[in-house]
């Protein structure tokens, strides 16, 4: 059973789901409040802690989705935050954040 349930029917073709990646113990609504700020809050209808260090987060439109995608990985207290799109058939242990394309620039001095 999908995640969605908790919280209500609706179009989730735009949702994602999230995790810190780290060992830490996190505080999850300071979590929420950095990617309402840095999203805008206009542009993310939802962010919602299901569990510790797990989020839904719903964009208001497709653009937004794209977006969060396209600028990842995101980084949130000194830690990265993997995300991931939303597939509705998986619960919340289906979910891996073990994988992430992460992008590094090197320069070279001679």
């Amino acid at each position: 059973m999908g995640l969605i349930t908790t919280i209500g029917d609706e179009d989730t073709c735009c949702w994602h789901v999230g995790s810190v990646i780290t060992l830490k113990s996190i505080d999850g609504d300071s979590v929420i409040r950095i990617f309402r700020y840095v999203w805008k809050s206009n542009n993310v209808s939802e962010i919602v802690e299901l569990r510790p260090n797990f989020f839904l987060i719903n964009p208001t439109f497709a653009g937004v989705k794209a977006m969060i995608l396209k600028r990842r990985p995101w980084v949130v207290h000194d830690d990265l935050f993997s995300i991931e799109a939303y597939n509705q058939e998986w619960c919340a242990d289906e979910y891996d954040f073990t994988h992430m394309v992460n992008w590094t620039r090197s320069s070279s001095y001679l």
